[in-house]
């Protein structure tokens, strides 16, 4: 109780507000990493999306953003819409995982080609 009021000092309880710690944040939308969190946190638009608050120096998620499951469903669409979401198509996950697009892969399979060519020559005997 405050010396200057008759009212108990309990409203820091009726307005705290819950946050996600980061791995909770991931595992809610499906996401593998922790880090793919903060780098939403980072990206003014992902950050109004999830409903992110500047919360005693950094940005923070607060539990009532994903209360109800649609809403999870609503914010990955919205992810996806800017370039954020999971695209989890099979042609995406080909790509990633067998390197097109990736300049060091290309370098890579560029020098196997090359070595086994030059082991194919014939060597001449002399």
């Amino acid at each position: 109780m405050s010396a200057f009021s008759l009212q108990p000092d309990n409203d820091k309880a009726t307005n705290k507000v819950e946050f996600f710690t980061q791995e909770q944040a991931a595992a809610s939308l499906g996401l593998e990493s922790t880090r793919t969190v903060r780098r939403y946190l980072r990206d003014p638009h992902a950050r109004e999306i999830l409903g992110a608050v500047y919360h005693r120096g950094r940005w923070r998620i607060p539990r009532s953003s994903f209360e109800q499951r649609w809403a999870v469903t609503s914010i990955r669409e919205q992810l996806a819409r800017i370039g954020k979401g999971r695209d989890g198509s099979f042609s995406a996950r080909f790509r990633r995982e067998s390197g097109i697009g990736n300049l060091r892969l290309k370098r890579e399979a560029k020098i196997l080609r090359q070595a086994l060519e030059i082991e194919r020559i014939p060597q001449s005997v002399g």
